[in-house]
């Protein structure tokens, strides 16, 4: 998906990204992570449900952690949506991945309209399948939706 959002959009311009990290759960395209193996078990997901789009993930465990201590997914959606110091919600979203990745975008997706980041009546574009098809569906997505990111007034 990388490779093809990179292709398709080599400035950055045709839409604003995040990214759902089994291990840092949502954050901003372009935050800077380290390399890790981690899966989206069903606990996991569950684990980030509950936490909502306020938890800082991953969360503290009281040990000694091995990764840092996060922000939520709702300080990188506010600064993805942040026009000139204003909340602008989404009026376009794309959801790309694997049906557990879709299935924890949707809760948050829900979470961030009740929040304001995207709009009540925003199109929502699932893509989930085969990693071709997904690809061919993110090209295609992009290209008939420039600049689908946030809209004054949505």
């Amino acid at each position: 998906m990388w490779q093809t959002l990179r292709a398709t959009d080599p400035e950055g311009q045709l839409a604003k990204v995040a990214a759902l990290s089994a291990r840092y759960g949502l954050i901003g395209g372009s935050t800077p992570i380290q390399h890790y193996d981690c899966r989206l078990t069903v606990a996991l997901a569950d684990q980030m449900k509950a936490g909502g789009i306020d938890m800082r993930w991953p969360p503290h465990s009281g040990a000694r952690q091995a990764a840092p201590l996060g922000d939520s997914a709702a300080t990188h959606i506010a600064s993805l949506c942040s026009v000139d110091l204003d909340t602008v919600p989404f009026d376009d979203v794309a959801v790309v991945g694997g049906h557990r990745y879709v299935d924890l975008a949707r809760h948050f997706i829900e979470a961030s309209k009740s929040a304001g980041f995207i709009a009540p009546s925003s199109d929502i574009a699932i893509i989930n399948g085969p990693i071709g098809l997904m690809r061919q569906a993110l090209r295609t997505w992009l290209l008939n939706h420039p600049t689908g990111n946030c809209s004054p007034g949505a």
